[in-house]
C-alpha cells in the first residue's frame, strides 16, 4: 500500500467584480427613517435611525447601540413620496430577528435584520 499524499492549496481570492451577491430579491438603497423597539424580555427605549437598504427578506440599519444576534425587533419603517403638492407617505411594521451584527468605527453598529411579518400601516 502506498501512502495518501495530501496537497494543501491556497484558496485563491475572487476580484470584487467577480464576486456574485446571494440575495434573491432587489434592495432599495434609498436610506429611509425607521424606529426599532425590542420585542421579549427587557423591551430598552426606541432606537431612531435610517435604514440603508431593504428587501423582500431583510433591511439593514446602523444605530448606535450593539443589539445581540438573534434578537427579535419590531420596526416602524416610513416611506415617503412628493407627488406633487402632496406628500405621501407609507408606514410599513415590521417584526424581525437580528442576523447580524458589525461594529463599525466611530462606536456605530451595523444591523443586519430578517423580516418574518410585515404589514402596511
Amino acid at each position: 500500500m502506498s501512502p495518501e499524499i495530501t496537497t494543501f492549496r491556497p484558496r485563491v481570492a475572487h476580484p470584487l467584480h467577480a464576486v456574485k451577491d446571494r440575495r434573491g430579491s432587489a434592495r432599495i438603497r434609498t436610506p429611509v427613517p425607521v424606529r426599532l423597539r425590542s420585542v421579549g424580555g427587557g423591551h430598552g427605549a426606541d432606537v431612531t435611525s435610517v435604514v440603508d437598504n431593504i428587501g423582500a427578506g431583510g433591511f439593514y440599519v446602523r444605530v448606535l447601540r450593539r443589539l445581540e444576534p438573534g434578537a427579535r425587533l419590531a420596526a416602524l419603517i416610513k416611506f415617503a413620496a412628493d407627488s406633487g403638492e402632496a406628500k405621501r407617505v407609507a408606514r410599513l411594521a415590521v417584526r424581525g430577528c437580528v442576523l447580524r451584527v458589525e461594529e463599525l468605527p466611530g462606536g456605530v453598529y451595523g444591523v443586519a435584520v430578517k423580516i418574518c411579518q410585515h404589514k402596511f400601516v
